[in-house]
């Protein structure tokens, strides 16, 4: 993401998971989908799931702005859910533009916590 003047302010990496593994599928014991069906219940098709990876900006406040746009390109493209691994400081960006995130947390991650 650049700002007017050109200068870069915000980048990621967009994964689409009919594409490949999902690198956070490393730490799971099975395809996300399975993974978040068995927790949830929610059958995540992955022609419509899109991983997002190395988020960076070089402002808080274009984190948010960053997402909203992030948000707009994937239902630009029938993207429908999105996973990712993330910090608490990452998670408090995400109500303005997603009101009810599923935070999988660490169950969904596959770990003992």
């Amino acid at each position: 993401m650049y700002r007017a003047d050109g200068v870069l302010v915000g980048a990621c990496g967009l994964n689409r998971a009919d594409n490949a593994p999902l690198y956070l599928e490393r730490y799971l014991d099975a395809p996300i989908e399975e993974v978040v069906a068995a927790q949830t219940g929610t059958i995540l098709p992955r022609n419509r799931l899109v991983e997002i990876g190395n988020f960076a900006c070089s402002e808080s406040g274009n984190a948010r702005i960053m997402f909203a746009a992030i948000c707009r390109l994937l239902y630009e493209n029938q993207l429908d859910y999105v996973a990712f691994t993330g910090t608490k400081k990452v998670e408090k960006y995400l109500p303005p533009v997603a009101p009810n995130p599923s935070g999988a947390g660490p169950r969904i991650a596959g770990s003992n916590g």
